[in-house]
């Protein structure tokens, strides 16, 4: 009897509990619906999730339900509670970690960095590189590192750690020539011998003793005198900041916050969204309010309008994110106008902002973490017209010559392939006496380019038999060796088969049987041409790994090569792109201007010579098969390689 007692009660304990459960359910439910939304949480100091826009395409696609499904979990009912009890529970529990945050030594609450979306971060970068070859205004892009990297030191023993070094590494790897970067990690971690606090303990953001203590790196690479006087105001010291709030971790020691700043400049601020005017950057009545960090320009903002007093000292736009926010002030008596785009809020037209303004400089101004996770520069630079492969102008990789002499006959005429008329003496810089002939080879070879980049425009003759004749005559103690882009210059006759070894269809990791072969001839020179089978080869889901195993798997195939011929002259030509409708179908081979880069940067420090031949690609030059090449595009690339060579020997001058 006593057990059935005992059931009975369990029983009435569940459908108690059940009743109290569902109760609490509809009690959420219905503040959920009744309750307005909130667009900002004080305890984790971040927006919330608004309600998605819905169509039948973003439904279909599953974005609408995604977004649904965040704008419910942020806008939950009794959602600060709830999140308060959870922190208070891991806090009972001795945890180290909390919703991204290392709980580290010395008071220090360091955000955790994640590793890079490798495909997210290379699209951010080729729209960078986009904007700064559309507009060719000068552009520099300045890189903070974020505390989990400068103070690695101060976290925990068990903290996963991404080394941001790397992925910087990574990102001044893809930005073209056109953009200076500058990466701050060496500058910041010095300042940890010194009494600068670098960053916030409570904050993700860097203090402003930190920000003007790399003003002089800052300035030189805008080129910009960095002598500036200065004034220093602290504003509050019970900063307590979004890393306490988000991880719900006690802090024992506030934070003091500091303003920096020229005094003897005057200018006008005005937010362009709501088109208030103010003289100053700062918001000081924002130290004692929930984020005191917001004493700087008030927080952020879509666009900023700043005018100083300062006269002729020209126009900046700068892209940004929070870190930008307290070094601005450093700038103000260094320009005459400064435009502040924040990508998160920004929704006007860029491509209308930067004809309007004519910027005498663009700075991109970011925290690693941030530049990573956020991709509102993809969003605004969406507009802006991606130039193809073929007008980017090429960086040339110049062999070093210990003579750049040649006889007079060979200088003074220079026959190119597929036009007999003289090039024009003006066009090579060079001092003539009745003796010799001086020739700045690089001149040469931009004269080749800038010749060939209009031929390739339109319709490429074919090359003559005489020509053909000469070209062997002149790569004749010359070998390519590949894959099927090897096969090409075979296949066209433009060489033989004891100058060409290739494999079709291999990577370069099964080339090794193909070199032993090639190395029987005991050439001068060997060129690397291969395509898109490594594109496809290297793919272990991280791009950035992909890159640097392709280089120096390249690296150790050229090893091998100089085990069998050590004196042997090695050339490396870029992988080349599919065509753009090839590409659409196959995003992966479209990688292949990073491997390129990496590559190329592999080769600076052996004496094997990069070729990039990104600017003889053209749409109408492939074949239907979106990868190879037609025999008139074939002719113009074996003559470009002819003349690096010669180059190389001190002897530039095809015939």
């Amino acid at each position: 009897m006593a057990t059935d007692a005992s059931k009975l009660k369990l029983k009435r304990f569940y459908k108690t509990f059940a009743y109290i459960f569902a109760a609490m359910v509809l009690l959420v439910t219905i503040l959920c619906i009744a309750l307005p939304d909130r667009e900002l949480s004080e305890t984790e100091n971040r927006s919330l999730a608004a309600f998605p826009k819905f169509t039948w395409e973003r439904l279909i696609s599953g974005q609408f339900t995604r977004e649904f499904e965040e704008y419910v979990s942020d806008q939950m009912a009794l959602r600060d509670g709830f999140v308060s009890l959870r922190i208070a529970y891991s806090e009972a529990l001795g945890r180290d970690y909390s919703q991204g945050v290392y709980r580290g030594k010395d008071g220090y609450l360091i955000e955790k960095s994640e590793e890079p979306d490798g495909d997210k971060l290379m699209e951010t970068i080729r729209l960078i590189n986009a904007f700064a070859a559309d507009y060719k205004v000068k552009t520099a892009f300045v890189l903070v590192p974020n505390a989990s990297s400068v103070l690695s030191d101060k976290l925990p023993a068990f903290a996963i750690n991404h080394d941001q070094t790397e992925t910087a590494t990574y990102i001044d790897m893809l930005l073209s020539g056109r953009v200076d970067f500058l990466w701050l990690y060496d500058e910041l971690a010095s300042l940890k011998t010194t009494s600068t606090q670098v960053y916030y303990r409570t904050d993700h953001h860097w203090t402003t003793q930190a920000a003007y203590s790399v003003l002089d790196e800052v300035c030189a690479l805008l080129d910009k005198d960095s002598a500036t006087n200065v004034t220093s105001e602290t504003v509050t010291t019970d900063f307590v900041g979004s890393l306490a709030k988000k991880s719900g971790f006690k802090v024992k020691t506030p934070d003091a916050v500091t303003l920096i700043y020229p005094p003897l400049v005057s200018y006008t601020v005005t937010n362009m969204s709501t088109l208030c005017v103010s003289d100053s950057v700062f918001v000081r009545e924002n130290a004692t309010s929930a984020d005191p960090y917001t004493v700087f320009l008030g927080g952020n903002a879509s666009r900023i309008n700043i005018k100083t007093d300062v006269a002729d000292a020209g126009k900046l736009l700068v892209f940004k994110d929070s870190y930008f926010n307290c070094f601005l002030p450093l700038l103000l008596d260094k320009y005459s106008e400064i435009d502040i785009v924040d990508p998160r809020y920004y929704y006007d037209d860029i491509n209308m902002l930067m004809l309007e303004k004519n910027y005498d400089q663009v700075l991109f101004f970011y925290n690693l973490n941030t530049f990573m996770e956020d991709g509102s520069l993809r969003l605004i630079f969406s507009d802006i017209p991606v130039p193809d492969p073929s007008e980017i102008e090429p960086e040339v990789t110049v062999p070093e010559t210990t003579e750049a002499q040649t006889e007079p006959e060979t200088t003074t005429e220079w026959a190119y392939p597929f036009e007999t008329e003289p090039m024009e003496e003006s066009s090579v810089e060079a001092e003539t006496t009745e003796e010799e002939t001086t020739v700045d080879p690089s001149k040469i070879i931009e004269e080749f380019i800038s010749r060939y980049s209009e031929v390739l425009d339109g319709e490429i003759p074919d090359m003559g038999t005489e020509e053909i004749a000469t070209l062997r005559a002149s790569l004749s103690d010359t070998i390519f060796i590949g894959d099927s882009m090897a096969q090409m210059l075979l296949e066209y006759g433009y060489l033989d088969e004891a100058h060409v070894f290739y494999s079709r269809g291999a990577n370069i990791t099964q080339l090794g049987e193909v070199i032993q072969t090639a190395a029987q001839f005991n050439p001068k020179n060997v060129v690397f041409f291969t395509g898109l089978n490594d594109a496809n080869h290297f793919q272990n889901g991280d791009n950035l790994q992909d890159y640097e195993d392709y280089a120096y798997a390249y690296l150790d195939l050229v090893t091998k090569l100089k085990s069998y011929l050590p004196n042997v002259k090695v050339y490396i030509c870029s992988m080349l792109p599919p065509s753009e409708e090839f590409g659409a179908t196959r995003p992966d081979l479209t990688r292949a201007m990073y491997f390129s880069i990496r590559l190329s940067q592999a080769c600076e420090s052996t004496d094997v010579t990069y070729i990039d031949t990104y600017w003889m690609v053209r749409q109408n030059c492939y074949l239907a098969d979106g990868i190879h090449f037609n025999k008139a595009w074939t002719g113009v690339f074996a003559r470009y390689i002819e003349l690096i060579i010669q180059t190389a020997a001190g002897s530039p001058s095809p015939s």
